[in-house]
């Protein structure tokens, strides 16, 4: 595809479900280093999700909050959960450690190393036997039970364990730089200049060493009665809107020394995410190796995937969300990471935003 004079662009289809492109050098690295040099001008501040960084809360919160509960009947509705078969994948009516950190990541969505589970592992374990089974946690008392929940928000207090590890600015719509890339965009998806342009602000990251962003989509468009409402304005969520990102252009800014994939967990595969309760957590380098599609960050290189499934109706709004769209930042393990998030929204049919 030949997006600039005198220059042919390889598009390489990686993934048909989402629909998924890779462009190297859709970039110079001239234009890699002038966007990080206007991000740190911006100041990068620490990137939130639209439930923030995903940290846990102060022992006085929990508190206040467990004050509210019913905490026999809560400790009860664990120690059942514990004993399923997803956690207790024996069936030894046992939990190991290895079982109690799956137990962990799916129902207090925190993926610890068996070392920092293990404090919190040893509250139930109250015979150091290893193993926690019905008696073990039928004894634990109410104040033992709410410590219990205090250790794992302080886990989430680490930043490995955030939801998102990073820092990030937005670049006005009226920079040179970006209005080149608009430009470029606008070829490169034949989608008119008018809807890119109002579309959201480039936003530049920065991921250090350990950043991470765990599975997530990058719209909250869902079935039902999410479609009734608008679309949000410049990525501000409300719980009047939702972000309306028809498509995802990412684009890397540097060479990552280790680390830093992109990871599509479910590409190409639906039958994965009807069968498998896939774990949100990527920021364990060995749950990212688990991806379908692994994307390797490299200078000037954009992805290009759709976020929703197009309107049957021969028209150009978007439908519902794909699913299979779900992605993650892996670990960073040595050096930075930096890239450019370029979201484009579009309206959906029964909506009269544009």
């Amino acid at each position: 595809m030949k997006l600039e004079e005198n220059k042919s662009h390889p598009v390489v289809t990686r993934s048909m479900q989402p629909l998924l492109f890779e462009i190297n050098e859709f970039l110079s690295h001239k234009e890699c280093d002038l966007l990080i040099q206007l991000s740190q001008r911006s100041h990068l501040t620490d990137s939130l999700t639209t439930n923030g960084k995903g940290e846990g809360i102060s022992r006085d919160e929990l508190e206040k909050k467990m004050a509210t509960k019913n905490l026999n009947r809560e400790k009860s509705m664990l120690c059942r959960k514990l004993q399923r078969p997803v956690y207790d994948s024996d069936r030894d009516e046992k939990i190991t450690l290895q079982e109690f950190v799956r137990f962990l990541d799916r129902e207090k969505y925190v993926y610890p190393t068996k070392e920092d589970a293990l404090p919190i592992f040893s509250i139930f374990d109250l015979n150091s036997d290893g193993f926690v089974d019905d008696k073990d946690c039928a004894d634990v008392t109410n104040t033992t039970y709410v410590e219990f929940l205090f250790r794992v928000e302080k886990l989430k207090s680490d930043p490995r364990y955030f939801i998102r590890f990073s820092e990030s600015a937005v670049l006005s719509r009226d920079r040179p730089i970006v209005r080149t890339l608009q430009r470029r965009i606008a070829k490169l998806t034949g989608l008119s200049k008018t809807l890119i342009e109002k579309s959201e602000e480039i936003q530049v990251v920065r991921y250090s060493v350990s950043g991470h962003y765990n599975a997530h989509y990058d719209t909250t468009h869902g079935p039902g009665s999410a479609r009734l409402k608008e679309c949000c304005r410049d990525g501000q969520v409300t719980q009047d809107c939702h972000l309306c990102r028809f498509m995802t252009i990412l684009l890397y800014l540097n060479d990552v020394s280790k680390g830093g994939e992109t990871a599509f967990p479910l590409a190409d595969d639906p039958q994965r995410f009807y069968t498998r309760n896939y774990s949100y957590s990527l920021n364990e380098r060995s749950r990212c190796r688990e991806a379908n599609l692994l994307i390797q960050p490299k200078k000037g290189k954009a992805v290009v995937w759709y976020n929703h499934l197009l309107e049957r109706d021969g028209d150009d709004h978007m439908g519902d969300l794909d699913l299979l769209s779900l992605h993650g930042g892996c670990d960073v393990v040595e050096g930075v990471k930096w890239i450019a998030n370029v979201w484009l929204n579009a309206p959906f049919r029964k909506e009269g935003n544009s």
